[in-house]
């Protein structure tokens, strides 16, 4: 049913867009200050009219509340590819991020903005679909895993390179500590037109596949497995003999389904939600890679909102941050069991095993200092000695 409420609202987005009115054109609803449990907003007439609590459990329930309460409220539209699913279940980082979202952005604005969220990747699947609806309007947000933007910037090679974190905890310290600040920073600079905010966390990657158990990088030679996109994750794999396809993470239950491709890597949580393990037998906890998505914003839209509301975007993204990684704590260890309740074959691997992964990919580490440059790598090995504590 919310597939069908995301299906709906993109069909109703191209008829507007169409008929030369876009849904991001509603002038701003000027409202009162709202309480915290007894809310009021103002009608045109001047009197007030109660809002009501919002009481539920995920983004599709928040945004028809907000579309009751706030209707006319600018519509910031937020594009991704997640599934229904996950966002009906709240079932992931990304999902607590867009419910915090949709049901704190109308009250803080006033009734200024209010959230509409596109799933499934129906308004953009593709790099390409994302950056251009950005900039062309389309939609005003997004999110993108840093391992997906290469062909635009190598601003996220400090991040894909593997066996980079030894725990979330770690990651977070890191990317804290001013990392994050100068990928964003670099990033900024190549793809004009989009901002780079906060991040989601996606989490720990593991390896699965259809074929077999895997111990060792031997193991994975001939096996065609769908990875990120980016050229050092790639070399990565290849590193081990497999043979790398390119698939829409939006494709990627079919594509397994079909047989096109034997296996892919991503997080437990991520194979949970989207139900991969229907369609996979083998899980291989590699831990290779921590993936975290950029929250990105038209700079275009960006612009056009007052400093106040800015100011109150930057916040309530800094604060959906914090609900993503807490969402993604609470998860991560029940979906590794819920995994095997399903009937997967989870294979851990001991400190040597897992060392022979990080020195069968070491092609990959060769690309990464070839791609950041000697000081940008030191840089690297900087922030991980000093926030490995």
């Amino acid at each position: 049913m919310k597939k069908m409420l995301s299906m709906l609202l993109a069909t109703l987005m191209v008829l507007s867009l169409l008929a030369g009115c876009g849904s991001n054109t509603n002038a701003p609803a000027t409202t009162d200050t709202p309480a915290a449990a007894d809310t009021t907003d103002t009608t045109a007439s001047g009197e007030a009219a109660a809002v009501e609590p919002f009481t539920g459990s995920n983004v599709f329930e928040a945004v028809e509340w907000a579309q009751r309460n706030f209707p006319d409220a600018t519509v910031i539209r937020y594009a991704n590819q997640t599934s229904s699913a996950n966002f009906e279940a709240n079932g992931g980082s990304i999902a607590a991020a867009c419910l915090y979202l949709a049901k704190e952005l109308p009250i803080r604005t006033e009734g200024r903005y209010r959230l509409e969220v596109y799933a499934d990747g129906i308004l953009a699947s593709s790099v390409d679909d994302i950056v251009g609806g950005l900039k062309e309007g389309t939609f005003e947000m997004n999110c993108l895993t840093a391992g997906s933007w290469s062909s635009y910037t190598d601003a996220f090679a400090e991040i894909n390179v593997p066996f980079l974190f030894s725990s979330c905890e770690h990651a977070e310290a890191v990317l804290e500590a001013g990392l994050l600040d100068e990928m964003y920073a670099r990033a900024e600079a190549d793809v004009p037109g989009v901002l780079f905010r906060g991040i989601n966390a996606i989490g720990f990657r593991e390896l699965t596949n259809n074929k077999k158990e895997i111990t060792t990088p031997a193991d994975v030679s001939g096996l065609k497995l769908r990875t990120l996109s980016d050229p050092i994750q790639i070399a990565a794999w290849e590193a081990l003999g497999a043979s790398v396809v390119s698939v829409p993470y939006s494709d990627l239950y079919s594509s397994l389904q079909q047989g096109m491709i034997d296996g892919e890597e991503n997080p437990a949580l991520n194979l949970w939600n989207e139900k991969l393990y229907e369609v996979q037998k083998y899980m291989t906890m590699t831990n290779h890679l921590f993936t975290l998505s950029c929250q990105i914003v038209s700079k275009d839209f960006y612009d056009s909102m007052s400093a106040e509301d800015q100011q109150i975007l930057e916040e309530l993204i800094a604060e959906a941050q914090v609900a993503s990684f807490d969402r993604y704590k609470e998860m991560s260890e029940e979906a590794v069991a819920h995994l095997e309740d399903a009937g997967m074959i989870i294979t851990y691997l001991d400190d040597a095993q897992l060392q022979a992964f990080k020195d069968a990919m070491a092609p990959a580490y060769d690309m990464c200092i070839e791609t950041m440059g000697q000081e940008r790598w030191d840089a690297l090995q900087n922030y991980l000695t000093a926030n490995a504590g």
